[in-house]
């Protein structure tokens, strides 16, 4: 998908409830997270946005929120950023929640 394509499905309101991003260019990255996070209105993203940096990533914690219901919106958005630089045991804590995604949780990964 190019970035013209994605930002066309933000706009739409068509992303997928799982979505992995990768680029060379970080420009693009932090557009693609700047525009999903615009998904969430700015009255309710303490409540529903959630942007983690890889290194900082808490499995279980981050599975409880993106499991938790979104809280005056449709939608809840949870942005992890970076997850090449995520433990590994947090990863695998994790990866249990992509088998079985909630659909009012949109999670991009960077």
């Amino acid at each position: 998908m190019t970035f013209e394509q994605f930002s066309r499905t933000v706009r739409g309101d068509r992303l997928p409830p799982l979505l992995l991003l990768q680029s060379e260019e970080s420009y693009y990255l932090d557009e693609a997270v700047r525009l999903t996070s615009a998904l969430v209105p700015h009255e309710s993203r303490d409540f529903n946005l959630t942007v983690v940096h890889g290194r900082d990533l808490k499995g279980a914690e981050l599975i409880d929120q993106a499991r938790t219901l979104p809280v005056f919106t449709d939608r809840r958005v949870i942005i992890i950023k970076t997850i090449n630089e995520a433990p590994a045991e947090q990863l695998e804590i994790f990866s249990g929640y992509l088998d079985d995604p909630v659909p009012e949780t949109q999670l991009l990964i960077t």
